[in-house]
């Protein structure tokens, strides 16, 4: 139970440091997105067993946010919905969200409920985070 406190926390604060150091226009949320990736990859650092060897989790980590991304995109750029900020046409479904939602099943699957709960508790964060309620339903 320390060791995933410790973990978490350590998490938060890079992604608390990383946030400090960008500009105005960068979020929070852009960070906290590749959360559950960098977990999986370092868990075996700090001694989180898992079935699965480093190789297996590099290649998990690139082929889910592959396949996300490759789902989400072509709809941001079919349905065209105007960003909250009114910068640009690509606001649904929220990529953000569905990062960290992919990130988190993933995590999940590897590691059980005790870590994926930590992880989906995330990835409601980095969605509410986001703009439009729409945005954020069609990420997850």
């Amino acid at each position: 139970m320390i060791r995933r406190l410790l973990v978490i926390a350590a998490i938060l604060l890079v992604c608390l440091r990383v946030h400090a150091r960008v500009n105005e226009y960068q979020h929070f949320e852009t960070y906290c997105q590749f959360a559950p990736a960098i977990f999986t990859l370092g868990a075996s650092l700090v001694g989180i067993k898992s079935e699965n060897d480093f190789t297996y989790h590099l290649i998990n980590v690139g082929t889910t946010y592959l396949y996300q991304t490759a789902l989400t995109y072509p709809y941001k750029w079919a349905i065209k919905e105007k960003r909250p900020d009114g910068t640009a046409y690509n606001s649904f479904p929220s990529g953000h969200t569905a990062a960290t939602f992919a990130g988190a099943e993933m995590v999940r699957l590897e590691y059980g409920w005790g870590w994926g709960a930590v992880f989906y508790a995330n990835a409601v964060l980095v969605g509410t985070m986001r703009g439009f309620t729409s945005d954020i339903g069609g990420g997850m």
